[in-house]
């Protein structure tokens, strides 16, 4: 029963083929060709395509016909952006089919149905969930290698504000959740996210704290994803996600290397999937799949604090191992909603709306009459996304943690008990020094934090590499990078390897210091190093080290101390999501079409606005992914900062001083346009905020101050900028100001 739900599943994904744009007429001919060499063929009802075509459609039906077997050029398709309505023109495509129609668009609906045919060869295999997912995954950008234009055709030539792919992801959807019963939206949310993240004293912390949210929040996903499929995901976007790459490696074994992430592991260390998701399911199925997610996070906790405790060497004994988990466990408010596609119901909430939203839609359903089509279940989609948002939202905000019960408290974040005593964890941080400062104890959540990045590089193969802040500073003109190249440098290691204690701050493999605060001489003490490294030593013995680090000072100046901060967020994404940003229905209209509407349809498309559905949703949360895995993860590299976190419109990196101005420039640039090729970018505006601060001040402490300032930017009107600088001393300034002033700053090469 399982296979025959993937072979259902692959007919749903395929019922039009990528290539109908080209030629409407007898597209099912070239689908049934393309099934036929999966050795399937189409037999499913196609109530499926039926609902996702109405819930995405907003064309009345005309005589007109848009696709490439047309003489008129002016009858071409063309494709739309799923916010702006900008248009992008298939300018190759167009001029290939010109000429005597029916032999040459014949000839290249053959060429291209060759390729799409040799691809789905190399993507079949035995096991039709593996090949089903090889599909979904691969089978666009595998015709993208071939062409371009021929990968991002639209899925409506009438109305092309998105890509037959993101209607297939649809299709293959509602399949999904219609073939177990009646279809409904869920959404996920998990929290606390600020207090969890900020709860930092190293940037190792502050990564892991990020991380570990992106990857829970991902274990939940895989839930949906492994019983309908990863179609069923609408925001995130999960094609290209690195996430589900390295979980479904084994599916993806024998696809060329060009096709797949690049970098995968350097993706991987990115915090990029939000902390809800939104999918389409089977009412019927929605028990289960709330029992699995919270059996699925509860998991993960277990075993990643059973991971952790290992360093108290079996002094924890089954009793607080259980209440260390409990308190793990509630930490963590998992919400999970869901609205079933229920017209009728929705038709009645409608009734009950302020008026300027009832109005909204009702001209919606005006139209959607007009149009001439049957209404279904889905039609109201945008009614049900909105209902579920302000739901999740409620309902998440009621969770409350679980306390503590011992006196003593965490030494990092305050809030909850340590795990084990004080002798515990003496003998911790002796076995641990590195890991562990002197004094410093635990709580559950803390811990599991401390030692995220051991338990993940286990589980997905990465090497998170972060050391401390002051790394992020030295790197200022390059510094460190030339510092490490000297041969002073060299000279300094050597003579840490001379001492049998000091040779513990060297990482002997890779011939550099295990810290990077090792370059200020302010941190050759023995009391320093007894409290970060757990080193004795007296303080004649860091004589030798201290000149070397002197002369090295002197050569290349006196290393930076202050870093900084940055966190952007886009401008009214929750508007844009809730469609509250989009253009009356004729900007998503073919030309053409227009022209061939009566004026009271005509009137309706010019002054009803357009409704968010599933492929318009999946649009944007594909020019989200992109934005996010493909193109913040090269600007902030090439501005040579730190990357936490990049999920969709979230930005948290840790820059050097003197491109902090200049990253948080480009990333914006970039958020703020339409197009990077075919791929579909936000369109929207951001705002950021910086903070200059020392290397040595508490990191919990610098987050919140740059998220008030990100906070000011918003307050200033959006599409801005705070920029704060914090001094060793206390003293404080900021100044808060629009892009266009780092436009001409950036103009004359002042950042």
């Amino acid at each position: 029963m399982n296979d025959h739900f993937w072979e259902n599943k692959i007919k749903a994904f395929l019922h039009d083929p990528p290539d109908k744009a080209l030629s409407i007429a007898n597209h099912e001919d070239r689908r049934d060709k393309l099934l036929q060499t999966l050795n399937l063929k189409f037999d499913i009802p196609p109530e499926f395509d039926r609902i996702a075509s109405s819930m995405e459609r907003i064309v009345p039906r005309t005589e007109v016909w848009i696709d490439f077997s047309r003489t008129n050029i002016s009858q071409h398709p063309i494709l739309k952006h799923p916010i702006t309505g900008s248009e992008r023109r298939f300018e190759t495509v167009s001029q290939a089919v010109l000429g005597l129609r029916r032999t040459r668009i014949g000839m290249i609906i053959e060429d291209v149905l060759k390729i799409e045919i040799e691809t789905l060869k190399s993507l079949k295999d035995d096991n039709p969930k593996r090949t089903y997912f090889r599909i979904w995954r691969f089978f666009r950008d595998l015709i993208t290698r071939k062409s371009e234009e021929v990968a991002n055709l639209p899925a409506d030539t009438r109305c092309p504000d998105h890509t037959v792919w993101d209607h297939l992801d649809a299709s293959s959807a509602i399949y999904g959740a219609i073939s177990k019963g009646k279809p409904a939206l869920l959404m996920f949310k998990l929290a606390p996210v600020q207090d969890f993240i900020k709860n930092a004293r190293k940037e190792r912390d502050l990564w892991a704290g990020s991380h570990l949210l992106s990857y829970l929040t991902f274990q939940a996903i895989k839930v949906v994803v492994d019983e309908f499929g990863p179609d069923a995901i609408i925001f995130p976007h999960l094609r290209g996600q690195p996430f589900l790459e390295k979980e479904f490696e084994d599916f993806f074994k024998g696809i060329p290397e060009d096709v797949k992430i690049k970098d995968l592991k350097e993706k991987l260390k990115i915090a990029n999937i939000p902390n809800k998701f939104l999918a389409i399911v089977s009412v019927k199925s929605i028990d289960e799949i709330k029992k699995k997610i919270r059996k699925t996070i509860n998991k993960m906790l277990k075993d990643l604090l059973d991971f952790s405790l290992e360093v108290f060497d079996g002094k924890i004994n089954v009793y607080m191992r259980n209440h260390y988990l409990n308190l793990l466990q509630n930490y963590f408010s998992v919400t999970v909603c869901v609205i079933p596609a229920d017209l009728n119901g929705l038709m009645s909430v409608i009734k009950n709306l302020p008026n300027l939203i009832q109005k909204k839609y009702e001209n919606w359903i005006l139209l959607l009459e007009k149009s001439g089509y049957k209404r279904r279940d889905f039609d109201l989609y945008s009614l049900m996304f909105e209902l579920i948002e302000e739901i999740v939202a409620i309902k998440s905000k009621k969770f409350e943690k679980l306390e503590g019960e011992s006196k003593k408290k965490c030494t990092m974040c305050g809030e909850l008990e340590i795990v084990g005593n004080e002798k515990m964890w003496d003998d911790v941080r002796n076995d641990l020094a590195g890991l562990f400062k002197e004094k410093e104890e635990l709580c559950p959540i803390c811990l599991i934090k401390r030692f995220y990045p051991i338990w993940i590089k286990n589980k997905l193969n990465i090497d998170v590499g972060f050391e401390s802040v002051s790394k992020i500073a030295l790197k200022k003109d390059c510094w460190l990078e030339k510092v490490e190249k000297s041969d002073l440098y060299g000279e300094l290691i050597d003579s840490l390897k001379g001492n049998e204690k000091l040779r513990k701050l060297i990482k002997e493999k890779e011939y550099k210091l295990t810290n990077c605060e090792l370059l200020y001489l302010e941190n050759w003490n023995s009391k320093h190093l007894k409290e970060n490294f757990g080193i004795a030593v007296n303080e004649s013995e860091l004589e030798s080290p201290k000149e070397i680090l002197r002369s090295l000072h002197r050569e290349f100046g006196e290393p930076e101390k202050y870093y900084a901060i940055l966190i952007m967020d886009g401008d009214n994404m929750g508007k844009m999501l809730m469609g509250d940003e989009m253009k009356f229905v004729k900007y998503y209209l073919h030309p053409e079409i227009l022209k061939y509407l009566s004026q009271d349809v005509k009137n309706l498309v010019e002054s009803s606005k357009r409704l968010i559905t599933p492929a318009t949703h999946s649009a944007i949360s594909r020019a989200l992914a992109h934005f996010s895995i493909n193109i913040v993860p090269e600007i902030v590299n090439d501005h040579r900062g730190e990357l936490i976190y990049a999920g969709g419109d979230d930005v948290l990196t840790l820059p050097p001083v003197d491109s902090a101005l200049a990253c948080a420039y480009e990333i914006q640039i970039w958020f703020n346009k339409e197009w990077d090729g075919w791929n579909v970018l936000p369109a929207k505006t951001m705002s950021a905020g910086i903070l200059i601060v020392h290397y040595k001040h508490p990191l919990y402490d610098a987050l919140d101050k740059v998220r008030e300032l990100e906070g000011k930017a918003k307050d200033l009107g959006r599409d801005a900028i705070a920029v704060g600088y914090l001094a060793r001393s206390g003293s404080y300034d900021e100044v808060i100001f629009n892009w266009e002033v780092v436009k001409l700053l950036n103009n004359n090469k002042k950042i």
